[in-house]
């Protein structure tokens, strides 16, 4: 469950490891990033109570810098993946919703 949880969208996982690759918490950061995003542009009553918890828990974790870092980069990745916030957020949500 956790897995699914956290999972990042296809589109968006494929551009994750360059960030990733010089900062170990940079895919926590990601994902919890990315739950913060679909709480403020999509359904947020579709996203798990624990996905929150847990990103709370990694963003309380990171420094101001790290999170303003991984937002943008979320934001921008989201831009290019995706033609509108709709669309984005069905495949999004559609990851919170697998087994």
């Amino acid at each position: 469950m956790l897995r699914t949880i956290v999972a990042i969208p296809l589109a968006l996982a494929l551009c994750a490891p360059a960030m990733a690759a010089t900062d170990p918490g940079a895919e926590n950061r990601q994902r919890a990033a990315l739950v913060e995003w679909t709480l403020a542009n999509c359904d947020a009553d579709s996203v798990p109570a624990v996905a929150v918890a847990l990103s709370a828990m990694i963003a309380n974790g990171s420094t101001p810098e790290q999170m303003a870092e991984t937002r943008a980069w979320l934001r921008d990745r989201i831009s290019e993946n995706y033609s509108d916030t709709p669309a984005a957020c069905a495949d999004i949500l559609a990851t919170f919703a697998q087994p």
